[in-house]
């Protein structure tokens, strides 16, 4: 499975923004996972302070063991690529390039109120 190179990404410290900096010609998640260094991450304008903390998160990482917790928990990794990414969420800023789904999503149309959870209420 591709995505779990992603997911590894992802958990070394790579933002959804860089994310989708990186892989919005081409989803090559392996390529780029397997091939992590000091290079790329320059080239790719992070901090030196962020690149020492990827690398050492990097070093530490095990694919296996994400994938069996994934599996574990039924988890499917979604892209912004993906046909059943909620094209909703592709509409706000900043919006994630990928996510952990456990069940399906409903898409049709929502109506959401925003307020405060406690009322607090004035005397006049």
């Amino acid at each position: 499975m591709e995505k779990i190179y992603l997911a590894g990404l992802h958990y070394v410290w790579f933002t959804h923004k860089k994310l989708y900096e990186i892989f919005n010609e081409k989803q090559n998640y392996k390529e780029v996972f397997k091939n992590l260094d000091y290079d790329f991450l320059k080239k790719n304008n992070f901090l030196d302070k962020q690149i020492k903390v990827i690398l050492e998160r990097y070093k530490k990482i095990n694919l296996e063991f994400l994938q069996k917790k994934l599996e574990y928990r039924n988890a499917r990794i979604i892209t912004i690529f993906d046909l059943d990414y909620p094209e909703n969420l592709k509409n706000i800023n900043n919006f994630p390039f990928l996510f952990y789904l456990r069940w399906k999503i409903d898409n049709s149309p929502k109506l959401a109120i925003i307020g405060s959870r406690k009322i607090k209420l004035l005397k006049n």
